[in-house]
């Protein structure tokens, strides 16, 4: 595709695709904000709780409140990790696969440079506009 020269409804629609990702940015940090002030709360809640020795409570027209605890493992070698597993006889959760970046990436270059892409996937190309910051 050729550049072309910008005309009043492109100039129009690139305007306000600036805006609509200016908007989205600050949607983006004021829930990021949000979230930060959820977990700083959170935090208190719990403590209140497990000093009162509750697990749960009812409160009237909000809803059960209850403890609950989430694991987020963190795997330091995956070399001693699924050794372990196997011999604890959980070794079906030691899984084969690709990372889905890696695997858009190299779609990606087979695109550009013609080949065909890999049996067993289907690939769905989007295109959009994206806006270059001007130098100030």
């Amino acid at each position: 595709m050729a550049k072309e020269k910008v005309d009043s409804i492109l100039f129009d629609k690139a305007k306000m695709l600036k805006n609509l990702k200016e908007k989205e940015a600050k949607k983006e940090a004021e829930l990021k904000k949000v979230g930060a002030e959820i977990e700083e709360f959170q935090k208190s809640f719990v403590e209140a709780m497990e000093n009162r020795k509750i697990d749960s409570f009812r409160a009237p027209g909000i809803g059960t409140c209850y403890l609950n605890e989430s694991i987020y493992p963190n795997v330091v070698s995956e070399t001693f990790l699924f050794k372990d597993l196997r011999k604890r006889g959980a070794g079906n959760l030691i899984k084969e696969s690709v990372n889905y970046q890696s695997l858009r990436g190299y779609c990606g270059e087979c695109a550009k440079t013609g080949k065909k892409f890999p049996q067993g996937i289907k690939v769905f190309i989007k295109s959009s506009v994206r806006i270059r910051k001007e130098d100030k």
